[in-house]
């Protein structure tokens, strides 16, 4: 496909290489002189991409900015849970079977292919075709043994670095925690030269589908880098109360936060769930909480991914 598109527009291509190893902020340098400008798309690449723009590859903002703010955004009607359920539904009505709480400990390859998977409990389901949703760290060492992977390409999968560790807190709110006017996506930044702790997003998706929650009420995320060290799941600092104080802590420096921004806030909480980055990695085994997984940052930019590929041979 890449030979196609080069050979019908080289020079098309030749820009679009150039853009892979361009930052963002030398993209921005040639077009705006204000800092407050180029400090505002900074904080967007942070906020789309876990990166900064000095970070980020310039032809990544051609999705960042053009695609979300043209034609404006979109967002599925009950949640962004409705997306996974169609899939089970129509996976289901093809024949497949959906399996909850069932990890899946390896991924069986012989002579280079896999030919199907062995679960937690020692079940093993073969199949023709293995496909992996899954990080590049729990595939290459984990799912796939280190006796089926090059060396190279071990070291390359455990050299990439994360995106930041992220804290969420999960809220129902009365309608009046939130004065009129404000908007589903809100953004507090305290400092503008770092990404941090304090860079905290709140996603009030009820406020434009009335469905996910009862009527005069809000449900809430609110989620931030939190860049604290936390245990591992099912560790013995995982099950000690220090873990317990320091997931109480952070939470508590969020709600803070929030408060310093929108006064009163705190008193119309009616329930709260905590999820750390420890938490993240337990349910959605995201490795060290790190949600955005490998960075999108120069160096390891979309050629240097993993990508999807046919019957790969480790």
């Amino acid at each position: 496909q890449m030979i196609r598109r080069l050979a019908s527009g080289p020079l098309q291509m030749l820009r679009m290489q150039r853009l892979l190893t361009t930052s963002v902020r030398t993209l921005l340098d040639r077009y705006f002189s204000t800092e407050p400008i180029i400090t505002f798309f900074d904080k967007l690449c942070s906020a789309y991409c876990y990166c900064t723009a000095d970070e980020a590859p310039a032809v990544l903002a051609a999705t960042m900015f053009l695609d979300n703010h043209i034609g404006g955004v979109y967002y599925p009607a009950g949640g962004a849970q409705m997306l996974p359920n169609k899939i089970e539904k129509a996976f289901e009505r093809l024949g497949g079977q959906a399996l909850y709480r069932t990890l899946v400990d390896e991924i069986l390859i012989r002579d280079g292919r896999a030919y199907g998977v062995r679960l937690e409990d020692g079940t093993e389901i073969l199949a023709e075709q293995v496909v992996a949703n899954t990080t590049v760290w729990n595939l290459y060492g984990k799912l796939v043994r280190p006796e089926h992977i090059r060396p190279e390409r071990l070291a390359w999968a455990q050299g990439l670095v994360p995106t930041f560790p992220s804290m969420t807190l999960y809220l129902l709110v009365d309608r009046a925690a939130l004065p009129e006017g404000v908007l589903p996506w809100e953004v507090f930044i305290e400092d503008r030269k770092v990404i941090d702790s304090s860079d905290l997003t709140l996603y009030v998706n009820a406020l434009v589908d009335g469905t996910l929650c009862p009527p005069g009420k809000l449900v809430i995320t609110a989620i931030a880098p939190n860049l604290d060290q936390w245990p591992a799941p099912d560790t013995a600092a995982y099950r000690s109360a220090a873990y317990g104080e320091h997931k109480k802590a952070a939470a508590q420096a969020m709600l803070d936060q929030i408060e310093k921004h929108i006064p009163g806030f705190c008193r119309h909480i009616e329930g709260m769930m905590v999820g750390t980055p420890t938490t993240i990695e337990r349910y959605l085994l995201k490795n060290d909480g790190a949600v955005g997984g490998p960075k999108n940052a120069i160096g390891q930019e979309m050629l240097k991914r993993l990508h999807a590929r046919h019957h790969p041979r480790a």
